[in-house]
């Protein structure tokens, strides 16, 4: 779910999702520096947030527990409507792919 991740928890479990999704493009900087700047681009309301699920499950295509990875993503943002919008769009785009 979309509880409330306790302050002293963000930092730690943000730096294991970088190290997560690194590890998941395979070393794949080129891919990792996409994904940063499509990141960039939904904080900056340049990209919706439905867009922004389609080409992260593009970016990360055939890779187990993608859907984890943006839940975890979700879970560590500051709530906002922001962040109701990405949830919604990701149960939409992503899922069964979020289950696993």
């Amino acid at each position: 779910g979309a509880e409330e991740v306790p302050a002293e928890e963000i930092a730690s479990r943000n730096s294991a999702l970088i190290q997560a999704l690194k590890a998941k493009l395979g070393g794949d900087g080129e891919a990792f520096r996409s994904f940063r700047a499509l990141s960039a681009e939904l904080r900056a309301g340049q990209v919706p947030p439905t867009e922004y699920c389609q080409r992260f499950f593009l970016t990360f295509q055939g890779v187990e527990g993608a859907g984890g990875l943006l839940l975890e993503l979700i879970r560590l943002m500051p709530a906002s409507p922001e962040r109701v919008a990405l949830a919604d769009a990701a149960a939409k785009v992503g899922g069964a792919r979020l289950l696993q």
